[in-house]
């Protein structure tokens, strides 16, 4: 849900890039479709080869460079736009990757609640996010809302 910290400043970012606010929806609509093409390589990559720990950790890297990289260069939308895409690649394997490690290291009888709380913690985290933007949004620059 980390993309959708950005949303309380489409505003500012149409102003700022002379874009039309349909066009800096892209900063969180590409992301959403790269967490699905997340979703669909973890199946691939959970069963292959590689350590559940080693794929974790690129994600979390993966995200967290890329929330970082527009506060350093925030000139050029088509860059935040990457950023947002690598950002949603990340979050999608993520919360996959939560679920596969849910179902194969907790017991069955932990397995249900277990998954309904991590759903139910990613959305109070996006709600978190966004309020969180609206506050940097409305008090600061809006490329500040990537501190979030």
């Amino acid at each position: 849900m980390a993309s959708l910290a950005i949303t309380p400043s489409y505003a500012a970012i149409a102003n700022f890039f002379k874009l039309s606010h349909t066009g800096v929806q892209m900063l969180t609509t590409l992301p959403n479709i790269f967490m699905m093409l997340a979703g669909l390589m973890m199946g691939k990559l959970t069963t292959g080869k590689l350590k559940l720990k080693t794929i974790a950790l690129w994600s979390i890297l993966c995200v967290v460079v890329d929330v970082f990289l527009p506060l350093a260069y925030h000139a050029s939308f088509i860059f935040l736009v990457m950023c947002s895409c690598l950002v949603g690649l990340g979050q999608g394997a993520c919360t996959n990757l939560a679920q596969v490690m849910i179902s194969e290291m907790l017991p069955k009888n932990e397995r249900q609640s277990t998954m309904g709380l991590t759903t139910t913690f990613v959305n109070i985290g996006g709600m978190i996010f966004i309020m969180g933007g609206g506050q940097l949004a409305t008090s600061s620059n809006w490329f500040n809302n990537y501190w979030i």
